[in-house]
């Protein structure tokens, strides 16, 4: 049991890690288009 815990814990840092990562370079798109 606790080894599915934490395999579900490990995709959820990837998956919180690719939405960081597409997230804020789309954040400083959106905050520089609004600004101009």
């Amino acid at each position: 049991m606790k080894d599915i815990i934490k395999y579900e814990y490990n995709i959820f840092n990837i998956f919180k890690g690719l939405f960081l990562i597409l997230f804020l370079p789309l954040m400083l798109v959106v905050s520089s288009l609004t600004q101009n």
